[in-house]
């Protein structure tokens, strides 16, 4: 899988991915992101060296976006927000969810 990624990355891609950035002038940015990796399936990559603990985003400059990726029992998220944001998300999500469900 990811071997073959470098043959799939065109020219033709390229121009296009660019063309795309141009008119949208860069990647959405609205409220609030959520992007979901729970069926990226990261894990079933097989390296040199192994297969990977983990898999996840190393760096973002957003500070509001949310990521969700699989979990051993369920989901994971990895929420990002500036700090009066944060506290307000978190009465609204212990608000919402039962105290058995979260971690």
């Amino acid at each position: 899988m990811v071997a073959e990624a470098p043959k799939r990355l065109t020219d033709e891609y390229a121009k296009s991915v660019i063309d795309w950035l141009e008119i949208n002038k860069g990647l959405p940015c609205g409220e609030y992101m959520v992007s979901s990796w729970l069926r990226m399936r990261f894990g079933e990559v097989v390296y040199p060296w192994g297969k990977p603990v983990h898999s996840g985003p190393v760096v973002s400059h957003r500070k509001d976006i949310c990521w969700i990726f699989p979990g051993v029992d369920g989901a994971n998220a990895l929420v990002s927000l500036p700090a009066k944001e944060m506290e307000r998300f978190v009465a609204c999500f212990r608000e919402f969810f039962p105290k058995s469900i979260i971690n």
